[in-house]
């Protein structure tokens, strides 16, 4: 303790020590960025490969096949899974969390290289993750085409301009499109083709400089410039023909029209609605984000752009971000203040209260330096962490002073009190410190995304309990031996009160006796036993919802679904939304051409009549009547997981055969009909499409010398729509133009009365070839290069723990009976996984902590006591998540692995207690045992009243991330209270059992020895 002893000698360095830490932590907290989660790259990628109009079934024949073969030989990739539909194909790819940087970079190259193949239009390759902030704007209420003019003149390259802004993607915009529809007779009598017309077009559309010419006063250059800039203009466009020149209008049709794949948005079911969907610049926060676009939106106003129309946020999650890190924020400050108030309870002094007090906001910035140097934000997790965090960070400071202020009551001089009290306890707080660190540190193992989010927590926890340490071994004893000098000069043998006095004779009792020691472990254990048949009646879920007050909805089309229909299902879902309440307003957009996305906006948390848990549910069944009533495949939540209380379920259905395959989905969607709270039952060979496959007669097109290329080519005229140059329209404004024939072939008949050229004369096709119907599934989805039939639905009043144990039984009995194989997946699946890997962590934290008290203790029996007891611990978890409905999901398992660090603090403290008055006392064991707890008993309170008071704001949240505090600190109050008694109570009775226990062998050789030396001194004695 020489370093002490040198603190208390130069007491500046303390001083010195403060105000660095509070400078450093001002510093460190005004700089970190501010975000709602903190920034993670998953070890997700995604992969989109538009391809030409080809069936589902030759996409993934030519483009899903080769790219999984490709997938399968990159090193990196856990696995894999694709969607595949008529003209695209999606990815989903999981890589490796070791070296996932690398295995990206390598899967972006592969896909590069994959883009030789012939169907493959493009290939986009992007990463998942938490960084980058997104910021949504509207443009509604006005003329549509003034809308279009002001986004894309005003809004668009003023917001681009801003250095915190990335990308802007714009939808509504009323874009066009010139179709130029050739008049394939005209042409051909005009001796020209259709690259003749392309080139034409291209070369007439030229804006460029020629050169320049050399002048007494300078170069003078010279421009060429015959851009075409409308439709009328592409009429004038010449073409030279063998007969001279001819107008493009002559032989073809010029028309400026509305474009096809246009991007369309509907707010309340009117199209007059642009939608701007700004994402961030690398580096930038959702709050920086919104407060930069903010203020030029509102720059824009003052200069009168905005005129006729609305320009506002659609969805800024920034408010909702400020809100839930100042409300986290507050329950911290407020567990800080209630901390401070049992500690005054228990003491009714004022320098006790203040010595301890102290050590909160010191371990606090002190924190806040070490997250600072190592980079991290300020978010919902890291303040989660500081709030659970808070009312351990005085465990080690009310220990050490406790040890301080009961030598200074025994009159001991104030500077050896510090040094002895100090010493006394030093290494049974490092050692409980250090089993919160090791039961902490295997979730670093914990795979997949929540591991990420899991150890960011458990990282700032470990800070802020090495924070405490330190200010508790440097702080706190320095501020004893100055505040405590007159109590020391005043002090007076304490005798024990009636608690202790009582608490001594209630454990001597039971101890005395191995039988009232068994029988109290008996009646916790049958506490313990119990407590497992009460598992099933508490919620579970994978992980917590957020809720802000907005949800976001994907609406699934079918292939067949046109412009005509898209509108309907925008009207149809403000339709089906007016009865919903809370509800204010709806945003739809195209996301892509079979995907729409639904922003539902909600009132105010103050004005809100119903929890959005259930208002997400009413919106999810008033929905249901779109996949009837419309070519909708289904409609989920954006994120694919749980949306705000409705939980995902996912049973995979894996086979090769369609029709069996088809046949286990239809029983899967019937079984879970008949379930309690399963809705918005799907499965993806629910829609089936059907295309009309070309069947060529092979003697008809020998009798006409024609070959199948020949056929092709000629027929291709009737689909060809290729576009081939762009106009310029206004001010950034392109508009494309498309070179189509003018043919009116429409259906079926029309194909099939399409004539061929032949060396006979024209035909048509129908004398060559037939149309025959192929019914195949709109998607095809595979799993690692295995075919699967996903079945989804959605809960309504139920939890994901409830319905599993049903959904077990019902996929172990189709696979039984049918030749497929069906796997719970989705949510569930998350959730088992997670759980699994979470008893896993506790196994392995238990052992670490069984090696370091084993050193601590420098014994194999004693820590085994401390382990032993763990299991009794979760009756008060059960119990509290039991009485408050809380979830049962990652966030509170990993309360579950805080309360454990926290109870072996306490039992450390008390078996070390224990082992000094046996060892250095000499005193006997019962009485040793007595004397430690009525020694451990005021510290043991007091940790555990000041940890339940900091926690206490975190349990009673509400708004919008209560679901991310509550469930945590509830089972660290609940469990913590339970774990208490079984300390005080439980320890000293299993220490005494399990030492007569191990010491048993040990005591009967003894006896043997000891009968033997009788035996042999007995004739000795005779002889005598």
């Amino acid at each position: 303790m020489a370093w002490l002893r040198l603190l208390l000698q130069r007491k500046l360095i303390v001083g010195l020590f403060i105000v660095l830490v509070l400078f450093v932590g001002r510093f460190g907290l005004t700089e970190m960025d501010v975000e709602i989660m903190p920034d993670i790259d998953l070890d997700m990628a995604i992969i989109s490969v538009p391809t030409s109009d080809l069936s589902v079934l030759d996409v993934e024949e030519q483009v899903t096949d080769p790219i999984e073969d490709r997938l399968a030989s990159i090193d990196g990739i856990d696995d894999y899974s694709s969607d595949t539909s008529a003209g695209n194909v999606s990815f989903n790819v999981m890589l490796e969390e070791d070296g996932s940087d690398e295995s990206f970079r390598d899967l972006e190259v592969a896909m590069t290289d994959m883009e030789q193949l012939p169907a493959v239009q493009d290939i986009s390759t992007f990463r998942f993750g938490t960084s980058g902030a997104e910021l949504f704007l509207e443009v509604y209420g006005g003329d549509t085409n003034e809308m279009s003019r002001f986004t894309e003149e005003v809004a668009v390259p003023r917001l681009s301009a801003l250095a915190e802004v990335g990308t802007i993607d714009v939808s509504g915009v009323q874009e066009q499109e010139v179709a130029v529809s050739i008049d394939q007779e005209e042409l051909a009598d005009n001796g020209l083709s259709l690259p003749d017309v392309q080139q034409a077009i291209q070369d007439h559309n030229q804006n460029a400089t020629l050169g320049s010419l050399a002048a007494d006063d300078g170069d003078e250059r010279v421009r060429w410039d015959t851009s075409l800039d409308s439709a009328e203009a592409l009429e004038d466009v010449t073409l030279q023909t063998p007969d001279g020149l001819v107008a493009l209008q002559d032989v073809a049709d010029i028309e400026m029209t509305p474009a096809e794949n246009g991007s369309a948005a509907w707010k309340n079911g009117s199209s007059d609605v642009i939608s701007l969907q700004i994402e961030s610049a690398s580096d930038v926060g959702e709050i920086e984000l919104t407060e930069t676009v903010r203020a030029e939106m509102e720059q824009i106003h003052e200069e009168d752009y905005v005129s006729g129309f609305a320009f506002e946020e659609l969805i800024s999650t920034a408010d909702f971000i400020q809100d839930s890190i100042d409300s986290i924020q507050q329950n911290v400050v407020i567990g800080g203040l209630l901390a401070l108030m049992v500690l005054f309870l228990f003491t009714l002094k004022f320098r006790p209260t203040m010595i301890i007090g102290v050590s909160i906001p010191l371990s606090i910035m002190l924190t806040f330096s070490s997250m600072w140097f190592l980079g991290y934000s300020i978010n919902m997790l890291t303040l989660i962490a500081l709030g659970l965090g808070i009312g351990m960070m005085v465990d080690s400071a009310i220990v050490i002073f406790e040890s301080i202020y009961r030598k200074v009551q025994q009159g001991i001089e104030i500077t050896t009190a510090v040094i002895q009290g100090t010493k006394e306890v030093a290494t049974a707080v490092i050692a409980a410190m250090l089993t919160t660190v090791v039961v902490l540190l295997p979730l670093a193992i914990m795979s997949g995304d929540i591991g990420e989010f899991i150890m960011t927590l458990a990282m700032v926890v470990i800070l802020t309990l090495a924070s405490s340490l330190l200010v508790s071994f440097t702080v706190i004893p320095v501020l004893s031996s100055k505040l405590l000098k007159n109590a020391a000069q005043k002090a007076k043998p304490r005798p024990d009160g009636w608690l202790k006095r009582g608490y001594g004779h209630m454990i001597g009792w039971v101890t005395a006796k191995k039988l009232r020691s068994i029988g109290v472990l008996v009646g916790f254990l049958a506490l313990f036993i119990g407590s497992l048949f009460l598992i099933d009646r508490i919620p579970m879920s994978a992980m917590p919802d957020v809720y802000d007050r907005e949800t976001e909805l994907v609406v699934m089309l079918e292939s067949s679904a046109d412009d005509e229909a898209k509108e309907a299902i925008a009207m149809d879902v403000n339709e089906h939304l007016q009865d919903v309440p809370d509800v204010t307003d709806n945003t739809v957009t195209m996301f892509e051409d079979e995907m729409m996305w639904l922003l539902i906006n909600m009132t105010d948390e103050e004005d809100a009549t119903m929890e959005q848990s259930e208002i997400n549910a009413e919106i999810l069944t008033s929905l249901e009547p779109l996949e009837d009533d419309h070519p909708v495949e289904s409609v989920m939540a954006a994120t694919g997981g749980d949306m705000g209380g409705e939980s995902g379920l996912t049973l995979n259905v894996y086979g090769e055969e369609y029709d069996e395959m088809a046949a286990s989905a239809e029983r899967l969607e019937d079984e879970l009909a008949a379930l309690d709270g399963v809705i918005n039952i799907n499965h993806d060979f629910a829609n089936m499409t059907t295309e009309n496959q070309l069947v060529l007669h092979d003697d008809e097109l020998t009798d006409y010398s024609l070959t199948a290329a020949d056929v092709r080519s000629q027929i291709g005229a009737v689909f060809m729509r290729d576009e081939i140059e762009q106009l310029s329209v206004g001010t950034n404004q392109e508009v494309p133009v498309f070179l189509e024939f003018s043919h009116e072939v429409d259906d079926m008949e029309a194909l099939l009365d399409y004539e061929l050229n032949t060396a006979a004369g024209s035909i048509p096709l129908s004398d060559i070839a037939s149309l025959e119907e192929q019914e195949m599934p709109v998607k095809i989805s595979r799993e690692n290069g295995e075919r699967i039939a996903s079945v989804t639905a959605d809960l309504d009043g139920q939890d994901l723990g409830t319905v599993n144990r049903e959904l077990q039984d019902v996929a172990e009995e189709v696979t039984a009976s049918t030749d497929t194989t069906v796997q719970v997946g989705g949510a569930l699946e998350q959730q088992q996984e997670a759980m699994t890997e979470i008893l896993f962590v506790l196994g392995i934290a238990v052992l670490l902590v069984y090696i370091v008290m084993a050193v601590q203790f420098n014994s194999f029996i004693h820590p085994l006591v401390v382990v032993s007891i763990l299991p009794l611990t979760f009756v008060g978890v059960i119990l509290g998540l039991l009485i408050t409905q809380m979830e049962l999901n990652m966030i509170a398992a990993m309360g579950v692995v805080m309360l454990v660090g926290i109870v072996l603090n306490n039992a450390i403290l008390l078996i070390d207690r224990l082992n000094k008055l046996r060892t250095v006392g000499g005193m006997p064991r019962t009485e040793a045992i007595m004397q430690a707890g009525k020694d451990r008993m005021r510290p043991i309170f007091l940790t555990t009243f000041t940890t339940i008071a900091g926690m206490l704001p975190l349990a009673l949240a509400v708004g919008g991330v209560s679901d991310f505090q509550a469930p945590m600190a509830t089972v660290v109050i609940s469990g913590l209270l339970f774990a208490t008694l079984i300390t005080l109570i439980v320890i000293p009775v299993v220490y005494v059992l399990l030492e007569d226990t191990l010491h048993w062998p040990r005591k009967l050789w003894r006896r043997r020895q000891e009968k033997r030396l009788s035996r042999k001194e007995l004739p000795q004695k005779e002889v005598g």
